[in-house]
């Protein structure tokens, strides 16, 4: 009797129950798709590096994940971005240039991240991306420039306690929906004590500049025809349309703020650093 009361739990509620949650993970992008693997199923091989190439390489164009249409634009964006960065971080108290270890966590295909050495001589640069083709592009174009490594969309940094002086990441938090805390708590940790987090968000400013300015640009167009996003954008905290990897997160400025006291103080901010998206100089507490 008890044999066939267990059977028919079995049967009727763990088997059911157990394929109702396998549904869903197979249907979460984040559970699933933690990163972009390399090639697929497929073998490959990648060809020894020439480290003493002199040529300044640049990525094939579906690389440059929409920044630019020309190799000029694409080049010059990462020289702009890179620069409205440093600057900023100056004027908020941060202007060591040398011998630093630094971070560039979602560095597509290093288009900030090339132009690093330069103004940071000496010092240990690492780029990390979900997406493994960029990643092994960058390693074979770009390895005498900087580290690189593949990582998931999972909260974890491959390094040790306090490694980094600088932290940085462009449109990337304005991605991330329910792991924001998990992501910043794994940031704050490889951080050293009173080390920098420079990020780009979604603020109202960006919803004022997706209004105007940006009014054109096929995000504005997509979000100014979803109903969530209109029902919303005048009065929110956090403002997810979208979910996983391909969400847009949009964050108030209080709500921000409190989403990074536990581990960081806001030193400075700029509207429109970044496009249409503000950039936020934090350091850790």
């Amino acid at each position: 009797m008890i044999a066939k009361v267990s059977k028919w739990i079995q049967f009727k509620i763990v088997e059911p129950t157990m394929k109702k949650r396998l549904g869903r993970l197979m249907s979460n992008q984040t559970s699933v798709i933690k990163y972009m693997s390399y090639k697929g199923d497929n073998d490959y091989v990648i060809p020894n590096i020439d480290k003493n190439r002199n040529d300044d390489p640049i990525p094939p164009k579906e690389y440059w994940l929409g920044y630019g249409n020309t190799p000029e634009e694409y080049i010059g964006s990462g020289k702009e971005d890179v620069k409205i960065m440093l600057d900023l971080l100056a004027e908020n108290g941060y202007s060591e240039r040398d011998n630093q270890a630094v971070l560039d966590l979602g560095c597509g295909g290093a288009r900030m991240l090339r132009n690093m050495k330069a103004n940071m001589p000496n010092s240990e640069l690492w780029g990390l991306d979900i997406d493994a083709k960029l990643i092994y592009w960058n390693k074979q174009n770009l390895g005498d420039r900087a580290n690189f490594a593949t990582t998931t969309l999972i909260p974890h940094l491959p390094f040790s306690d306090e490694h980094f002086n600088l932290v940085y990441t462009g449109s990337v938090f304005t991605h991330i929906d329910d792991l924001a805390e998990a992501w910043l708590l794994e940031i704050a940790r490889v951080l050293k004590k009173g080390a920098i987090f420079y990020l780009t968000i979604h603020d109202e400013s960006t919803v004022q500049s997706l209004a105007t300015t940006y009014k054109s640009h096929p995000l504005a167009v997509f979000l100014h025809e979803n109903p969530t996003y209109n029902a919303n954008k005048d009065n929110f905290g956090m403002l997810v349309i979208g979910r996983d990897n391909i969400s847009q997160v949009f964050y108030s400025t209080e709500y921000f703020k409190d989403l990074v006291s536990p581990r960081f103080e806001i030193l400075g901010k700029k509207a429109n650093a970044y496009g249409y998206q503000t950039a936020v100089v934090l350091r850790k507490k």
